[in-house]
C-alpha cells in the first residue's frame, strides 16, 4: 500500500496464528514478518490471557489480552515505524485499533490525510453466529460505532479473520472487484452488507490471482467414499475505504510460515 507516492509506502498483513503463547512460537512468527517485509501484523487467536508488549528482533510485538481463551488479538510493528506510532486501543476480544501517523510536517499536506487507522478483526464463525446471532449483532454494532468515530483525514485498514465467503459479485455491488469468486455463505452476506452501506472495498477481489494466494483457509472433511476431500477457502480480507481503494497496490495470501 501506498499513503502518498512521495513519502510513505509499507506492506501488513494479517495471520491468524491459532495460539501464541509459546516463546518459540513468538519468535518463529517474528521471523516470518522479516521474512515476507512486514511493516505491520495483525494477528488473531493469540490465546494470551495476560497479554503483553513487548520487543523480539527489534520489532514491537503488542499482544492484548483477551478474556475468552480461544480469543485474543494485538498487531506486530516494525522498528522504524514504531515512532510513528499514534496510538493502540482495545475495543474487543474481537477488534483492536493501531493509528500510524502520515503528518510528515509538510505544508502542502495540510488538511489532507494525516494517518492511518487498521482495525484488526477477528468476525464470529458460522457455526457460533448459529446458535448466538447476538454475537454477530455486537461485533457489527462495535465495527460500525468505530467507523463513526473516525475523522475524515484519515485512511482506514481493516484486517483480519473475517470468517466469511464473499463470493461472486452480485448485481450493481461495489464492495467487490473483478475477481470475487467462488460462493456466498450467510457471514459473508453480512460482510457485503456492511461494505455496501459503509462505501468499503474488499482489496483481495481486486487482483486476478493464482488460487494457492487466494486461499487463506484449507480444512477437509471425509466424502461419501469415506476418503479425505481437501476444502480450500478464502475467510481473511484486506478491506478499505472505496475511495481509497486506488492506493492498494496488491492484496494476496502466502503459504509456507514458521508458525
Amino acid at each position: 500500500m501506498r499513503a502518498d507516492k512521495e513519502c510513505f509506502r509499507f506492506n501488513f498483513g494479517t495471520f491468524n496464528v491459532r495460539g501464541l503463547s509459546c516463546e518459540i512460537k513468538q519468535n518463529q512468527l517474528v521471523e516470518d514478518f522479516d521474512r515476507y517485509k512486514l511493516d505491520i501484523l495483525c494477528v488473531q487467536e493469540t490465546k494470551i490471557k495476560n497479554g503483553g508488549d513487548w520487543t523480539i528482533r527489534g520489532h514491537r510485538v503488542l499482544l492484548y489480552e483477551t478474556e475468552c481463551r480461544h480469543y485474543g488479538n494485538g498487531f506486530i510493528i516494525h522498528k522504524n515505524l514504531e515512532p510513528k506510532v499514534l496510538r493502540t486501543w482495545k475495543i474487543s476480544d474481537r477488534l483492536c485499533v493501531l493509528q500510524i501517523s502520515l503528518d510528515y510536517g509538510n505544508a502542502q499536506n495540510k488538511g489532507k490525510v494525516k494517518s492511518l487507522t487498521i482495525i484488526n478483526l477477528y468476525a464470529p464463525t458460522s457455526a457460533l453466529t448459529k446458535n448466538n446471532p447476538d454475537e454477530l449483532d455486537k461485533f457489527y454494532n462495535d465495527l460500525q460505532t468505530l467507523i463513526d468515530s473516525l475523522p475524515n483525514n484519515t485512511i482506514i485498514i481493516f484486517a483480519g479473520d473475517f470468517n466469511s465467503k464473499v463470493g461472486k459479485r452480485s448485481g450493481e455491488e461495489i464492495c467487490l472487484g473483478n475477481y470475487s469468486r467462488g460462493f456466498r455463505n450467510e457471514n459473508g452476506e453480512n460482510l457485503v452488507d456492511f461494505c455496501e452501506k459503509n462505501k468499503l472495498f474488499i482489496t483481495n477481489t481486486a487482483f486476478n490471482k493464482a488460487a494457492r494466494h487466494i486461499t487463506t483457509w484449507v480444512g477437509s472433511r471425509k466424502n461419501n467414499e469415506n476418503k479425505t476431500v481437501y476444502v480450500y477457502n478464502q475467510i481473511d480480507y484486506i478491506i478499505c475505504r472505496q475511495g481509497q481503494k486506488h492506493l492498494i497496490t496488491n492484496a494476496q495470501s502466502y503459504g509456507g510460515t514458521k508458525v
